[in-house]
């Protein structure tokens, strides 16, 4: 509805005044919601294992619809508070690792460690959430000041470490310091909290 202009900072005020912006918005109850319905584990197998303080790794939205991510589990040796900080850019993490400046941080926390071959939640109020549209790529960075558990993988850089209807979460890369130099072939161990958007 139309409505009124206002003087900075709330002081005369002009009638007739129309909104000029986009407002964007969810139908409650149509396939998106405020929590994760979905999941998609890769392993907290830590054998043979890469011990690193972080991982970056791609997760393509490879279904019919985006996805919104919610939060993630992670696998740390740790059963001692450890702060955990996840970063994310739009399309591949290849050829922006040690870029900090292409990379947008969605958590910054103190969690406590659950120790090995136990999830450690990142608590959903703690982690931006983040869309993924169908068909695209997104690169995040996990990483934190205890050690975080990979997985050396065979298969290799960018080969497909999980996949549901949805997701595809592929190998990636370890790094000993933030936005160092990485190493390759190093599966990501942990938990990816989801939902589609239809």
């Amino acid at each position: 509805h139309e409505g009124t202009g206002v003087g900075y900072p709330f002081t005369s005020t002009t009638k007739k005044r129309v909104f000029n912006g986009v407002l964007n918005y969810i139908v409650d109850g149509e396939g998106s919601g405020s929590t994760p319905t979905h999941e998609l584990e890769t392993t907290f197998d830590q054998k043979p294992k890469f011990e690193s303080i972080g991982n970056m790794f791609d997760i393509e939205a490879s279904g019919s619809v985006a996805v919104q991510i919610f939060s993630f589990d992670i696998h740390l040796d740790s059963i001692d508070k450890e702060n955990v900080m996840i970063y994310t850019r739009e399309g591949s993490y290849k050829g922006y690792e040690t870029i900090k400046t292409e990379w947008r941080k969605i958590a910054d926390v103190d969690i406590k460690g659950q120790g090995l071959n136990t999830p450690t939640p990142i608590p959903q109020d703690e982690f931006s959430p983040v869309v993924i549209p169908a068909g695209q790529t997104q690169g995040f960075y996990v990483r934190s000041r205890e050690i975080v558990y990979t997985k050396y993988q065979q298969g290799g850089t960018g080969s497909v470490a999980a996949t549901s209807s949805d997701l595809q979460i592929f190998v990636g890369v370890a790094t000993r310091k933030t936005f160092s130099r990485a190493r390759g072939k190093s599966l990501w161990n942990g938990i990816v909290h989801y939902s589609p958007l239809s």
